[in-house]
């Protein structure tokens, strides 16, 4: 019998009851003592790490991931691990510990059969009521299943063949349609050994708040199907999607169509939630179905399908699937799987139907793209769905057919949709066309992150040969002019620019890296990111390039008056000249200020400097280009 505590109480409970380290270990997470603490490899989602530097202090109760900053307690860890609200965390932590949250002031009004508010208390107990009778749901399939010549299950081991593994994973469950819906819930079976205790009317207006039943009708339409629970991040049961079985159809509400879904509530939210992305937390107590789904997870590959029973196949293949909910993939399914994995593969039916939907989820995504990300479309024989593809297959070989598929990736799908064919050479409208595409104008999706649109820049131009505007390198070539003043404002910009001023030959050190890739990328905006590319570099670059654009090699100057005629004389933005001449003089005394006046003349040392610093930068850029490009 549970113990009861206010919700105020229980994150003290909590922490005093709980080991931290114990619960991360629980979680899967390798752990050794180091000292007074014990320290592993980063569990985050987000942090992919190779050398431990996630630290667990039991004494504190606290851990801290030295490496992306990730820290808290034994709640905001469960919290985090499990995609949780905080008061989720602290639910599912005091049932762990033997305690239940007690119920507030309203749900007492609302056990009096006054209609419930949806406030966080009563979501909480829809979620319960919804979990609940996916439950008995599920415990009445194992049931059955024990029955071979029962229509459920000749319908799921002989004609779907699926093991009974996988049901258990997916938690698939059935209800009869031989009593009430209310009345499976009350009533003490072995499929149902803790009852509702809840009266009729209450339970029904909780369960038509739910999606359940409609108003009025005491039967479900999931009863006399096979049902599928769709677990939302709080690891919950919040809705169905329910399969008609051709032996007992006529035992289904509206027969006639083959599934049925949950309609939005205020639990449920299909264009947020994807069948398969996260463990029925009823089901982990047991640890072989833990482990299954935690190896499921912390794997970097998912499939993104389109049909419930393909997320099925394929898991009992090996291979980790997520389908949507017979809706258009949305950013925000996409944003759960790119938070969570590193390759995603979308894997629809080969006919024209599942052949747009694929393009669409390509496009969709192509927003958010970002370095080391492998998103694509894998494309199966015509005629073939994931389903029946893959029906045959060996698990030792599944994951190898899968990869040996035909691909499309998403600047193939956009330049298809958004330039489509150019004359050869290219005409003028061909170049507006491709520019306008570029640009992201009129909703057309391009990348934000900034190496996937150099990516998509130079795919591009390796296609129609036509080298868009910020790769052109001509006399125009420079910064955007609304970037001109803020560049100034950075201190490195006036330490180097100041350096320069006293030793204008220090431009000379760019000259190795003049040519690399990145170079015209930056001057021109593509790679603004300051942490990546800091406006200083961007600077000196636009000033080498101004002063190399009429003749080879850079001028000599040895002051900064000479200097200042040369870029004065090679166009060199007049904004950006002015500024530079206040910081050579210092004529506000910031640099004294900062010390850079004071420093003493070294020009070896300067070029030292600037050329282990460029070098830096260059590995840096390229690294995360490669990695963005991977795909392509």
């Amino acid at each position: 019998m549970s113990l009861l505590c206010n919700f105020s109480e229980a994150p003290a409970l909590i922490k005093e009851q709980l080991v931290l380290s114990n619960v991360i270990e629980a979680e899967g997470v390798t752990l050794k003592k180091q000292g007074g603490e014990w320290v592993g490899l980063c569990p985050m989602p987000d942090h992919d790490e190779k050398t431990p530097s996630f630290h667990v202090n039991d004494e504190k109760g606290v851990y801290l991931c030295r490496g992306c900053g990730a820290t808290g307690d034994v709640i905001n860890f469960v919290a985090q691990r499990n995609g949780q609200s905080h008061g989720q965390a602290i639910r599912s932590l005091a049932r762990k510990i033997g305690y239940t949250i007690r119920a507030s002031e309203q749900w007492k009004q609302d056990n009096q059969n006054q209609r419930p508010s949806i406030g966080s208390d009563s979501r909480d107990r829809l979620a319960e009521l919804h979990d609940q009778v996916a439950q008995v749901a599920h415990e009445t399939l194992k049931l059955l299943i024990d029955e071979p010549d029962h229509p459920v299950t000749e319908y799921l081991m002989s004609t779907r063949g699926y093991t009974r593994d996988i049901i258990d994973q997916y938690g698939l469950g059935f209800l009869p349609f031989t009593k009430t819906l209310y009345d499976l819930i009350s009533t003490e079976s072995q499929a149902n050994p803790n009852p509702t205790t809840l009266g009729r009317r209450q339970w029904e207006t909780l369960a038509t708040e739910a999606g359940l039943i409609r108003q009025g009708r005491p039967h479900s339409m999931f009863q006399g199907r096979l049902l599928f629970p769709i677990i939302g991040t709080g690891g919950k049961c919040v809705a169905f999607s329910a399969r008609v079985i051709p032996a007992i159809s006529d035992q289904a509400i509206l027969a006639d169509r083959k599934y049925l879904n949950t309609s939005a509530t205020f639990l449920f939210d299909k264009s947020k939630t994807l069948f398969g992305a996260s463990p029925w937390r009823y089901l982990m107590d047991q640890q072989t179905l833990a482990s299954d789904w935690h190896r499921r997870m912390s794997g970097h590959l998912v499939v993104l399908v389109e049909g419930l029973t393909d997320v099925l196949r394929l898991a009992q293949l090996g291979i980790h699937a997520v389908a949507s909910m017979g809706t258009a993939i949305t950013h925000q399914q996409l944003r759960l799987l790119f938070r969570q994995f590193r390759v995603i593969i979308v894997l629809t039916d080969a006919d024209t139907a599942g052949i747009e939907a694929a393009e669409k989820s390509l496009l969709t995504g192509m927003p958010m793209l970002t370095p080391g990300l492998r998103f694509y479309s894998a494309t199966l024989p015509l005629g073939e769905d994931p389903d029946s593809f893959f029906q045959s297959s060996k698990r030792d070989s599944a994951e190898n057919r899968l990869l040996s598929l035909p691909t499309i990736t998403p600047e193939v799908v956009w330049f298809e949709r958004y330039v489509g064919r150019t004359d050869n050479p290219l005409s003028l409208a061909d170049q507006v066309t491709i520019e306008h595409a570029l640009s992201g104008s009129n909703d057309i999706p391009v990348p934000v992150d900034p190496y996937w649109l150099v990516a998509l820049h130079r795919y591009v131009a390796d296609r129609t040969g036509y080298l868009t505007r910020p790769y052109a390198n001509q006399r125009g070539m420079g910064l955007p002019a609304q970037d001109m003043s803020s560049l100034l404002d950075d201190d490195t910009s006036a330490f180097w620019l100041y350096r320069v001023a006293r030793y204008p030959s220090l431009l000379q050190g760019l000259k190795p890296y003049a040519h690399r890739w990145w170079v015209n990328d930056a001057i021109n905006g593509l790679l603004a990111n300051p942490l990546e590319c800091p406006p200083a570099l961007r600077l000196l670059f636009t000033a080498y390039f101004s002063l190399n654009r009429s003749e080879p090699g850079i001028r000599s100057a040895d002051q900064w008056s000479e200097l200042a005629v040369h870029l004065i004389d090679s166009g060199f933005p007049s904004s950006l000249l002015a500024g530079w001449a206040d910081i050579a003089y210092d004529t506000d005394q910031s640099l004294a200020t900062l010390g850079y006046v004071q420093e003493v003349f070294a020009p070896d040392l300067w070029e030292h400097e600037l050329k282990e610093w460029v070098e830096d930068i260059d590995h840096r850029l390229t690294d995360k280009l490669t990695q963005a490009v991977i795909a392509s």
